[in-house]
């Protein structure tokens, strides 16, 4: 029997599984920075839309299903490209990434011609998901008992957890940087304190794009050794520059580490985060890690004392203090 395999039902419902899998796969990608191919969710979802329009066969099924498939390798494109040329520090436009995705996705049907030949009909490789594609196809075409089953472990399968574990291993630990024992980085962030002009220069070549003072307004009015206009040095050198005043009784509040968040989030270039010596500094790192990053307390505690980050209590006592959450 011949099935018909290239109609507007499979190409309309891979259209829009595609859209769909892009945006979850750029979304996951980024958090995880990887994706997966996602063949096989996308026959599974493709046999289940299918079957809501009336019968389909596994060939209308792997029509849709690759077309879905290329939404999840066309958001691994934008995603390892575009998030380069922010930490550049280069403008990108909505029309700079559709062009990119575009281009990216023309050449890979141009370039998937000649790959075919090649490794799957000259060497014939096995590939494990393709295997596997080929046996959802089957056990959905058969219909019965196989067909309910992969459809029932679909659901338990795409259920969330209640809750992402994190855990130090997940964190960048602060390293001191080379050649400046009071300039710590994790990651794209560095924290420290006060920069004198040199620093600030430097840090500009390291590729930091963003600097945050944490520094009140009276101190930046009385602390003069540092001899020059710092505001106007950082916008000379085409970085962003963002003040959020913490301490005394200045800004320390859940609302500074959401803003933290925010500004880091909004912008992921270099970011060099600073208050007079450091200890403030850790302090909202401390704040952010079990906020936003799920550290435990103390896995929190540990990082930051790693940098400016001290219970002069426990010093005092000469004992570790533990601590557990509350409500204040």
């Amino acid at each position: 029997m011949t099935y018909q395999a290239f109609t507007w039902k499979a190409i309309l419902v891979g259209i829009v599984l595609s859209i769909v899998v892009c945006m979850y796969s750029a979304y996951a990608g980024l958090k995880v920075g990887g994706v997966y191919w996602p063949i096989i969710t996308a026959t599974i979802m493709s046999f289940a839309l299918l079957k809501i329009f009336g019968g389909t066969n596994k060939n209308e099924v792997n029509v849709a299903a690759t077309a879905a498939s290329t939404g999840g390798l066309l958001a691994a494109g934008i995603i390892f490209t575009v998030p380069a040329i922010w930490l550049l520090g280069l403008d990108i436009s909505i029309f700079d990434v559709t062009f990119i995705a575009i281009v990216g996705g023309l050449l890979g049907v141009l370039f998937t011609v000649p790959l075919r030949t090649e490794m799957i009909e000259r060497l014939k490789l096995p590939y494990p998901d393709g295997t596997a594609t080929a046996k959802v196809l089957e056990a959905g075409d058969e219909g019965g008992k196989k067909a309910k089953l992969i459809f029932s472990m679909f659901g338990p399968s795409c259920t969330p957890p209640s809750e992402m574990p994190s855990s130090i291993a997940d964190v960048d630990t602060p390293v001191v940087v080379e050649g400046r024992e009071d300039l710590f980085q994790a990651g794209r962030i560095y924290f420290g304190g006060q920069p004198d002009e040199e620093m600030l220069r430097w840090l500009a070549d390291e590729g930091v794009r963003v600097v945050i003072n944490l520094r009140t307004k009276e101190e930046m009015e009385t602390h003069t050794k540092e001899k020059f206009d710092e505001v106007d040095l950082v916008k000379q050198l085409g970085l962003r520059y963002f003040s959020f005043p913490l301490g005394g009784k200045v800004g320390y509040s859940p609302q500074a580490v959401d803003t933290l968040a925010e500004t880091l989030d909004q912008h992921q270039a270099k970011t060099f985060i600073h208050c007079t010596y450091g200890g403030r500094v850790s302090y909202l790192w401390v704040a952010y890690l079990i906020k936003y990053k799920g550290l435990s307390i103390e896995a929190a505690i540990n990082i930051g004392k790693i940098m400016k980050f001290r219970f002069v209590l426990e010093d005092l006592l000469g004992y570790r203090i533990s601590m557990r959450k509350e409500e204040v």
